[in-house]
């Protein structure tokens, strides 16, 4: 994926790719919800879509990154997105989920809270979607969308 990534930044854009990797997320982890226990080697078949969403949305945020740094702090900008996706990012998902993924009573079970993590995923791109759409019909001041997503 990581090799044909670039064909995609160029025909499409960022917002419409990574809109695209929060659909497939939903996909995947929904369909990690519906996986019977007595299958388990079906995973197999779901996790091809780990990598479509991992590569797509990691280059997408690195050209964003790219595209909205001012020449002298691309890579500071880098360091950033690297550190609120490696470090606050998976530091609280890793607190969250092993709280709630513990089997019932004292949570909620791996398969719920992946359905929950999909109907989340698709709630948050309808929000981003909305929002960002919002901002370039009333081009709000500060934003610098026609760099971002031309």
């Amino acid at each position: 994926v990581f090799y044909y990534i670039q064909v995609a930044i160029n025909r499409y854009s960022l917002t419409t790719l990574l809109s695209g990797c929060h659909i497939i997320f939903a996909i995947r982890v929904f369909l990690y919800s519906v996986l019977p226990k007595s299958q388990p080697w079906l995973v197999l078949l779901i996790e091809p879509l780990h990598g479509i969403t991992a590569a797509g949305m990691w280059s997408c945020s690195v050209e964003f990154g790219r595209r909205l740094a001012p020449e002298h702090s691309k890579a500071r900008m880098q360091a950033i997105a690297s550190g609120v996706y490696y470090r606050a990012a998976s530091g609280a998902g890793s607190l969250i989920w092993s709280y709630f993924t513990r089997p019932e009573p004292e949570g909620y079970g791996f398969p719920k809270m992946y359905a929950l993590a999909g109907v989340t995923m698709l709630c948050w791109s309808l929000l981003w979607n909305f929002g960002w759409r919002q901002q370039q019909h009333k081009g709000w001041a500060g934003c610098a969308t026609s760099a971002i997503d031309s």
